[in-house]
């Protein structure tokens, strides 16, 4: 919610826009100068409870009329994070169970809007422009946010608040609100976008926000209304969808019953669309393999020396045949895995580093690779 609650129309915000806004020893703070792309951030943790929900309702002034669903303060802090990327507004927040309500007054102060939301935890059971509706934990919202509107609401989650014309959307043609599960492969689609947007905004350049603004909204005109995608929006499709491959292997790898076909499968590709992602790796097992071989030598080079230890490893990353294991070192790596074991980086320098201290001949190059 707090994405469209975000107020949008005054960002950048200068330090007197907020002052009723408590942050970091109840001042203030308009971050726009570091990082780069204008942010807000909002902590009342050092405010008595009495305060930290006049706080939070000051926050939202003009863009959500908040009340408390039971006398005295809420137990909770409420926090949040945002950033004006590009032509939309990205945020993170978390909040008590409170009622959230939009009339026509509050909608005629600001622009045409879509609400995109991600719950996280929590929920909410809200009424839009009519009509009830809940929204659950694993559940992507794109909501009018030019239509009356009464929620209550506890949550963590992640939004954008985003221009009608942005993905083309027509209240007239398309329907007040659309649903998608985070686990459906469309779903994983737009969390790997999404995600893609929040690990870059705190450090991205206002240039870098336009590109970061484009693509996510390419992408939402793509999964949203692809009977009407254009170029930009297939493109960005397809580089998210490569993107959801790649992190669907990342965490699955140690699965022994991993194929083309289940990550497909999951993200909604071809079995040729995966083997084509990872052709400048060597093709989809190839990948696989490194990165088991990768997990393996970095536990190695952690793991003290002693008796079946290199067996133990190998085995918990998914290389049941010792000889096979040594040979895949020696092809991939330089050496065999003995010679890695016990070769421990200090805290902040990577395995690879500690075996180039150790000169093991033929390795550093590959490792480097391997481990870069």
């Amino acid at each position: 919610m707090h994405a469209a609650s975000l107020s949008w129309h005054k960002m950048p915000l200068p330090a007197t826009d907020l002052a009723a806004v408590p942050r970091e020893g109840g001042r203030a703070v308009d971050s726009a100068t570091e990082p780069p792309l204008p942010a807000i951030h909002f902590d009342a943790s050092n405010l008595r409870p009495g305060e930290r929900f006049e706080a939070w309702r000051a926050y939202h002034a003009g863009l959500y009329d908040i009340c408390p669903l039971e006398e005295g303060p809420p137990s909770l802090t409420p926090q949040a994070s945002a950033w004006r990327v590009g032509s939309i507004v990205v945020a993170k927040t978390a909040y008590p169970a409170l009622s959230f309500r939009r009339d026509r007054a509050l909608i005629k102060q600001s622009d045409d809007r879509l609400s995109f939301r991600l719950y996280k935890s929590g929920g909410s059971r809200s009424v839009l422009d009519g009509e009830p509706f809940e929204m659950q934990p694993g559940e992507f919202h794109l909501i009018d946010a030019q239509r009356p509107f009464h929620g209550i609401d506890a949550a963590a989650r992640l939004g954008a608040a985003i221009p009608y014309a942005a993905i083309g959307y027509e209240p007239t043609r398309h329907a007040a609100r659309f649903s998608l599960r985070a686990d459906t492969p469309a779903g994983r689609l737009l969390s790997a976008g999404l995600e893609t947007v929040f690990a870059q905004a705190p450090r991205a350049s206002a240039d870098d926000g336009a590109a970061l603004a484009a693509g996510f909204v390419a992408l939402l005109r793509g999964v949203l209304f692809p009977a009407t995608a254009d170029d930009a929006a297939r493109s960005a499709v397809e580089r998210t969808r490569a993107a959801a491959i790649r992190r669907y292997v990342d965490a699955h790898f140690t699965d022994p019953t991993i194929s083309a076909e289940a990550v497909g499968g999951a993200v909604g590709a071809s079995r040729a669309t995966v083997y084509r992602v990872f052709m400048p790796e060597g093709g989809f097992e190839r990948a696989v393999l490194d990165r088991r071989l990768r997990a393996a030598a970095n536990e190695l080079s952690q793991t003290p020396a002693r008796r079946g230890a290199v067996v133990a490893v190998a085995g918990r990353w998914g290389f049941y045949d010792p000889a096979w294991f040594t040979r895949l070192c020696r092809e991939r790596l330089g050496c065999p895995p003995s010679d890695i074991l016990g070769l421990a980086a200090p805290a902040d320098q990577e395995p690879a580093l500690a075996l180039l201290r150790q000169s093991v001949e033929g390795a550093v190059p590959r490792l480097r690779d391997l481990f870069g």
